[in-house]
This record gives C-alpha cells, structure tokens and sequence, in this order.
C-alpha cells in the first residue's frame, strides 16, 4: 500500500520543462531588478529637463 502511494506523487526532476521554465523566470527577475536603478535615474533626468524654472518677479 505505502509503495503504491509513493508512485503516485509527483517527483522533481530538473531537467524537466516546467524546471527550466521556472529557472529562466528566475534569472529573469534578476535581471530586472539591475534596470530599476537605471529606469529610477532616467525618472529623475526627464522630471529635472522639463522643470521649468520659477521667475520671483
């Protein structure tokens, strides 16, 4: 009975499809969280050349 059982849940296998897939989501979201600096300073250069100056007349 308990062998059976065994045979019946599902096993990680690393080379599988859903594996890689899984892995490649992850170097993704590495990836991504390098561009948020750069995305966060390209933010604060278009915000500071379309600032217009204030004129005290």
């Amino acid at each position: 009975m308990e062998t059976e059982q065994q045979h019946l849940l599902p096993a990680y296998d690393p080379l599988s499809h859903v594996a890689k897939k899984e892995l490649s989501h992850i170097r993704s979201a590495q990836k991504a969280v390098h561009l948020i600096p750069l995305l966060v300073l390209l933010c604060a250069i278009i915000l500071w050349f379309f600032s217009s100056p204030t004129k005290i007349t």
